[in-house]
């Protein structure tokens, strides 16, 4: 990160007096951590304005927009392929978030793995005080069902089982993975510490095998990528560099990403 400022210090120092709107097309976990950057960005500098594309672009989505120039950075949850840093774009960790199991409902002191295994085979179908438990799934190729299979070989066979069930609710972006968890009663589904803090989402983060998301041992990490072309706009380079200043790191930290 420190080589990628000093690059882009060089690009931005001199171009100051020029102001611009740069537009950031990124994953939909980010976008609300990245609209807290943008406004103290914004308050910092009278120089350039941002704004953050909604509803999110994908992670593909975000690294085409900043090939094609359509947006000036672009914010990943993959890294870079060497096609695409051959076609002229630079990657840095913007940084890591906690991928978490939430609800709406009292969890009461969180679930092991086993048992989230049997709620993904729909062995438990109910939440401790009895009331029914409904999960809200992602698509089979969305990058949360791919960590929720990689947390144990009981929850790979657990989710393709529950992937394969009639009837399942699917939701396709973060977003509305969020809003069906809130609003559907007894709902419990995969998200992310920063769409929760970044978004300031009412949803309930549920310890799994007693540890909590602000436990340094957290297993399960979602990591953002920063996607700047070879040549970045004053703008880009100036968003880019913000990022990584004492306030940047700090808006970024209550919004649930930690470098």
């Amino acid at each position: 990160m420190r080589a990628l400022l000093v690059a882009l210090a060089m690009v931005w120092l001199p171009a100051l007096a020029w102001g611009e709107t740069i537009k950031i097309g990124a994953t939909g976990a980010v976008l609300g951590a990245l609209e807290r950057l943008a406004s103290a960005f914004e308050e910092s500098q009278s120089a350039h304005s941002v704004v953050v594309v909604r509803p999110s672009v994908g992670s593909r989505g975000a690294i085409l927009g900043v090939t094609r120039g359509d947006f000036g950075l672009g914010v990943s949850a993959r890294p870079l392929d060497e096609a695409e840093k051959a076609g002229g774009l630079v990657q840095s960790e913007l940084g890591r978030t906690a991928f978490v199991l939430a609800t709406r409902q009292d969890g009461g002191d969180g679930l092991t793995l086993a048992q989230l295994a049997d709620i993904h085979a729909g062995r438990i179908v109910t939440w401790p005080d009895g009331s029914r438990l409904r999960l809200v799934l992602r698509p089979a190729n969305d990058s949360d069902t791919a960590q929720l299979k990689a947390m144990s070989p009981e929850m790979a066979l657990a989710v393709e089982s529950a992937q394969n069930r009639t009837g399942m609710t699917i939701a396709v972006t973060d977003q509305e993975a969020a809003d069906l968890i809130g609003r559907t009663p007894g709902a419990l589904g995969t998200t992310t510490l920063a769409l929760i803090r970044g978004e300031g989402r009412a949803l309930r983060v549920l310890p799994i095998e007693n540890q909590t998301p602000d436990d340094p041992h957290w297993p399960y990490v979602r990591v953002f990528h920063l996607i700047v072309p070879e040549r970045p706009s004053a703008a880009a380079a100036a968003f880019a560099a913000f990022v990584g200043s004492p306030d940047g790191r700090r808006v970024l930290g209550e919004a649930g990403v930690w470098p």
